[in-house]
């Protein structure tokens, strides 16, 4: 599954779109709150490695009992046969501080008519692993952000492609900003942060053009004044 981000202008319009896949996503907010010095190295890390396991095994290894894999363990999946939705999409049920209790997956008929009984398993599993990495995503900003943030924060993982405005994107933008020099600075001549460089190992699929473009949309959303769609 994939999201894309648009930047919108004054007027409604789209003046920038960048699409990126669930995983990345992760991976990009997690570097954002690493330039922008709202997260450790060890941090980085954790989110990287736990985001490699979900893609590729859909599943976490490792330890399991720190705050934000705890708090996603209790999402309940649904998985609904629905005619009337071309393409995946996941709601979830919140609490009264907007955070995850539960969540339902509506998936289009024309997608599980062609799943077996083995496939149907991996597919609900693929779609549990990426439901975690979302609501993961979500915490993560939840813990660095003041409770304040805490609306914003739901509308900024959101995929229903609504009119939204406000500050999150200027406070990614920072941290994306540090990130692209010092990516840039690690391809060219090598890197002194040795936790970065580390991290960029770890994502394989072209890690500098995924944070520049995630950085550009940033920066396009910042001079429309916040204003931003998800889908």
């Amino acid at each position: 599954m994939s999201k894309y981000i648009k930047a919108i202008d004054e007027e409604g319009n789209e003046t920038f779109r960048r699409d990126f896949s669930d995983w990345d996503f992760r991976r990009c907010i997690a570097l954002c709150l690493y330039g922008a010095k709202m997260i450790s190295g060890e941090r980085l890390h954790k989110e990287f490695f736990e985001t490699k396991d979900l893609q590729y095994f859909s599943t976490i290894g490792g330890p399991k009992n720190d705050s934000n894999i705890e708090s996603i363990t209790d999402v309940d999946m649904d998985i609904l046969d629905s005619a009337e939705h071309e393409f995946i999409q996941v709601h979830y049920e919140r609490d009264e501080n907007l955070l995850p209790i539960g969540s339902r997956v509506n998936v289009p008929m024309h997608i599980t008519d062609k799943l077996n009984e083995d496939d149907k398993s991996n597919f609900t599993n693929t779609l549990k692993a990426i439901t975690k990495n979302a609501v993961s995503t979500e915490m993560l900003l939840r813990e660095v952000l003041p409770p304040s943030f805490a609306s914003e924060v739901v509308d900024w993982c959101s995929t229903d492609d609504k009119f939204r405005q406000g500050k999150l994107p200027e406070i990614l933008n920072l941290g994306a900003l540090n990130l692209v020099f010092e990516v840039k600075r690690h391809n060219e001549n090598g890197t002194s942060d040795s936790v970065l460089s580390e991290s960029l190992e770890m994502w394989t699929n072209g890690s500098p053009t995924l944070i520049a473009s995630f950085s550009a949309v940033l920066m396009e959303i910042v001079q429309n004044d916040g204003r931003y769609k998800m889908g």
